[in-house]
């Protein structure tokens, strides 16, 4: 049996009054979007070309962007003179255009006059009349353009001239303040050489305030003219402070206030040396330089000592309280620990994390 014939659109031999597809539209609004999107590219690759000619082109290359580009490069160079000579006119015919301006009464006479040949002597006349007025332009410009350019040089000159001013001003006043600058900055020059370096008696923090509490406190009266403890609390931590800045950089005016006890015990040796007979010959010291510079050396040493015994004794709290602090969290766990084999029914491991929770005196009992 022979298969039935489908129609889609009505009876066999009707007319289609159908319009296009979908897929026909489809394909006619990608083909549009293709041609402008070819159009867009030709136009920034040979700008120079007309918009016809590069619908032309692509046209003609079934809108291949590459071959369009081929064909009217390989034109433009077998043409490349008579293209220049052709945009030179028009370029020329567009100047005249622009600069063309009728006179008046070149137009009132070709108004009044009926026969030809007055017209083609005004229009012959207001060509010469152009070509006039463009050799007056063109001298004015340039004059002009003169004009500014020896403007602008004048200009140039008389700003170097006025900066040239400003920088002998400001070397003037440079010299002048340095001169001023080294009167005020003698004293901190002198502060800042007074020590051999940074540091040289050692370094002291806030912490250290109990230890230097007596050459603290005589720094104040003696210095500072200040009773500690009149001070408030804070007012003593701020002084304190400033003493600290002191010690570390070198710049007390004198060495008790590094060391006290160190100060008094020397002043002692010295009145002790000075007591026992003192010199054979008048004008001599009474004590030895020598010995009291290397007393100084050592008392200097002993203080670096105690300073670093101190640092490491803090070091070791320090990580003795972190230690313990681990000790707990681990503690804190194993008790947990515990808890779940309580809950779980497995009481052998619970009695053996209760076992390790219990102190070393406990366990030895």
């Amino acid at each position: 049996m022979a298969a039935p014939e489908i129609f889609t659109r009505g009876q066999p031999g009707d007319q289609d009054n159908r319009g296009e597809s979908l897929v026909q539209q489809h394909m006619d609004r990608m083909q549009q979007q293709k041609e402008a999107v070819a159009m867009e590219k030709l136009r920034l690759l040979l700008p120079q070309m007309g918009d016809m000619v590069r619908a032309l082109a692509l046209a003609r290359c079934e809108w291949d962007i590459d071959k369009a580009v081929q064909m009217l490069r390989s034109f433009h160079s077998a043409n490349l003179d008579k293209v220049n000579l052709i945009t030179k006119k028009r370029k020329k015919i567009r100047d005249d255009i622009e600069n063309f301006d009728e006179p008046k009464d070149g137009a009132a006479a070709e108004k009044a006059s009926p026969s030809g040949s007055s017209s083609g002597g005004s229009s012959s006349g207001s060509d010469s009349d152009a070509e006039e007025r463009k050799g007056k332009k063109r001298r004015h410009s340039s004059s002009k353009h003169k004009k500014e350019k020896d403007s602008k040089r004048r200009k140039d000159k008389k700003h170097k001239k006025q900066k040239d001013k400003d920088k002998d001003k400001k070397r003037k006043k440079r010299k002048q303040a340095g001169s001023s600058d080294e009167e005020e900055g003698g004293k901190a020059r002198q502060k800042l050489t007074h020590t051999e370096d940074f540091g040289k008696h050692g370094y002291i923090r806030e912490t250290d305030a109990h230890t230097k509490h007596s050459e603290f406190v005589q720094w104040a009266v003696e210095v500072k003219g200040a009773n500690i403890e009149l001070l408030g609390k804070t007012e003593e931590k701020e002084m304190f402070r400033e003493y600290m800045e002191d010690f570390n950089t070198g710049t007390l005016p004198h060495r008790k206030y590094y060391d006290l006890d160190a100060y008094e015990r020397s002043e002692k040796l010295k009145a002790a040396r000075g007591g026992g007979g003192g010199s054979s010959k008048a004008g001599e010291p009474l004590f030895d330089a020598r010995a009291d510079e290397e007393a100084l050396k050592r008392q200097r040493h002993e203080e670096r000592l105690g300073l670093a015994q101190q640092r490491q004794r803090e070091a070791y709290a320090l990580l003795k309280h972190t230690d313990r602090a681990k000790d707990m969290r681990e503690q804190e766990l194993l008790r947990a620990e515990m808890n779940l084999a309580y809950k779980t029914g497995d009481r052998v491991r619970a009695q053996k994390i209760f076992e390790r929770l219990q102190p070393d005196e406990e366990k030895k009992k």
